[in-house]
Order: structure tokens, then sequence, then C-alpha cells
């Protein structure tokens, strides 16, 4: 089969490919690809063509490494298929890809293909497809993949609480008999996001997380609101804000930020915010037509006692979602002596396994 790769710059037609796609998420929307040039990276969207229509598209990013003067190019977000995704059409997109990088003087190829490779006990179709594409263009793993939790949104509310811990169970269901308020916001103003940053900024600086800065959360959330990809969950109790959350609703829904006041906890008769704000989100994307709600990364699939993160671990994991693994990230050195100082300084040695 005869493929065409060709850059395109409208928006339109790239959204056109995100909507048709089985296996997709808010990371391979325009606006949030788009992100990547604020922070001076290079980033050019290119579709291909089997003859008769739009099969796939990746956007390819180039920047300079930190500390290190050697470029790196990047598919950050995954390939964007019309379908599933194919061994044929992502073969030629990584070769046309190396090329791009050559021509533009990389000096190491990274590849993230944000394709599950294991679910629940099972490995995936995807975990062969990526194999033979690696060994075919010489791509080697860099990191072990990343994991996280997924609620099937097809089940009705009910299949979807029996799957849960008994104490998660009852924390939904007694914030769905309390007077908590939920408003959801499609769009987004200064007024809306001071408040979001309110909260967001003072929990992470009580419990020490890491934040995004004022600025580059505002950018990310305007530009995915705005482009529809993204809604804002806002929770109040007796007319006090006292939960906020951000939630994608394009492909796969997934959790992207949130916080509570943690205040509320002093408030008498104030059920337990976060299993309330998570299944806000849940609903939220079911009334989107959404199949899959992705909790956000965790460690593992099951919670370990004595992690740093144990407890946010053990939040998700009562959700009783299965637990996935993404692929590992790829990358090729292209540059014998720049490429492998950058590999080994990210890196170390090429540690991940599909």
């Amino acid at each position: 089969m005869s493929y065409d790769l060709q850059e395109v710059t409208d928006k339109s037609q790239w959204n056109s490919l995100l909507q048709d796609s089985s296996c997709t998420s808010y990371r391979q929307s325009w606006e949030f690809e788009r992100l990547n040039e604020e922070r001076d990276i290079k980033t050019e969207a290119y579709i291909l063509s089997d003859g008769r229509s739009e099969v796939a598209g990746a956007h390819f990013c180039l920047h300079k490494a930190k500390g290190c003067p050697v470029k790196i190019a990047e598919i950050r977000n995954g390939v964007l298929f019309k379908g599933e995704p194919q061994y044929a059409e992502m073969l030629h997109i990584l070769a046309f890809f190396e090329q791009w990088a050559r021509d533009h003087k990389a000096g190491f190829l990274r590849f993230t293909p944000w394709l599950p490779v294991q679910i629940g006990g099972s490995v995936t179709l995807y975990s062969e497809l990526l194999a033979k594409l690696s060994y075919q263009r010489g791509l080697q793993p860099q990191t072990s993949g990343r994991y996280t939790y997924w609620i099937d949104l097809i089940c009705s509310d009910a299949e979807i609480m029996s799957r849960m811990k008994k104490q998660t169970r009852y924390d939904v269901r007694n914030a769905l008999k309390s007077p908590l308020r939920i408003i959801e916001h499609d769009k987004v103003d200064d007024d809306i996001f001071n408040d979001f940053w309110k909260l967001y900024s003072s929990l992470a600086d009580l419990k020490n997380f890491e934040k995004l800065s004022k600025t580059d959360l505002r950018r990310q959330l305007f530009a995915l609101i705005q482009g529809g990809m993204a809604i804002l969950v806002f929770i109040y109790f007796n007319d006090l804000l006292v939960n906020v959350s951000a939630v994608s609703i394009v492909g796969q829904a997934a959790y992207l930020y949130g916080a509570m006041d943690p205040q509320s906890k002093a408030l008498p008769e104030c059920p337990a915010l976060g299993a309330a704000a998570q299944w806000a989100m849940i609903s939220a994307a079911k009334k989107k037509g959404l199949a899959i709600y992705d909790l956000g990364f965790c460690p593992g699939p099951v919670p370990q006692q004595g992690h740093s993160r144990y407890n946010v671990w053990r939040f998700k994991y009562g959700f009783g979602g299965e637990s996935v693994r993404f692929a590992s990230i790829y990358g090729k050195i292209l540059h014998p002596l720049w490429g492998t100082i950058y590999q080994k300084a990210r890196y170390g040695i090429a540690k991940g396994r599909n």
C-alpha cells in the first residue's frame, strides 16, 4: 500500500482525525500539543493518508536538552490512528520521523507510544506490535512503562460501585446522600481559574506536593477547556467551595488536577471529598459517552505499604479499576557522541521492557 505523509496546519483537519480515533486522549489534541511551543519546542503535525483517506497522524517535536549541547527529537504523545493502531502505518510514520530528526540535526530520538501493553493480567496485542516496531527501527526501551487504573464506563453505576473496595463504595454513597452541590464548568475565565488555583496551590504547599506554576497551569487549563477537551468540576458544601478537579473529556477521560480545601475535614457532616470528586468526574465522563476513565498515574498494580505515595495509591486502588501498564519510552542514538552522553545522563542504561 502506498502512503503519503504531509505536514498539516489546519486544526480542524487534525481534530477530525482525533474524533475518529479509537485509542486517544487529551494528550494527542491539537491544543495540548501546541503547549509545547510555549516552552520553545518546535512542533509540527503530520497526517498519513493511504490514498483513500487519512489514517494516522503524529506531532513531531524538537528541543535542546538541558545541560547538554544536543537536540532531542520526540513523538511525545503517541501516534493518532483512525481505528486501531496498525503496524504498517506506524512503521511509515516512525521511518519518516527518524529522517525528520536527522534532517534537524537531532542527536537523540525519543518515542512515547502511550499504548497499554498490559490490562489487568493480560498482555495486549500492542506489546507485540511495539516489540516488532522497535526491532525494525532500532529503538530501545529507556524506561519502564507507567501504571494507571482504568474504570469501565460502559458498566452501570451499580456495577462500577460493586467493584470498589468497601470503604470507597461507602464514601461514594455517603457523598451522594449529602447536600454537596456539584457544578461543571465547560468554560473558564480568570475568576474560575483563580478559585481553582487557590485550592490547588494551597493544598500543594501544605502537603509539599509538586505543582505546576500558576502560569503553566493556567495555560494548560485554558487551552484544553477552550478547545472542548476538558472541564472543571467544582464541589460546594453549604455554599463553600471545598473541592476542585479538572478532567479531560475526549477519548479516554482522565483525571488531570485537583485539590480540596484542607479545612473541609473540620466541617460537620461534610463527606469524604476525594471520593465525591472522583465520582463526579466519572459521572461527567459517562454523560459524554466516553468508555474509559483514567484515574491518573500510580506506582504499580497493588499498593505497597511504606511507599512514599502509598496513601494516594491506595485511594485510587479503592475504586476497583483495572490495572494498566503503558509501553516504555523508546529511544535511539542518532549522534554517536552527544546522543550517548545524553542517554547516559538521562536514563543511565536502557532498562525498560514491555
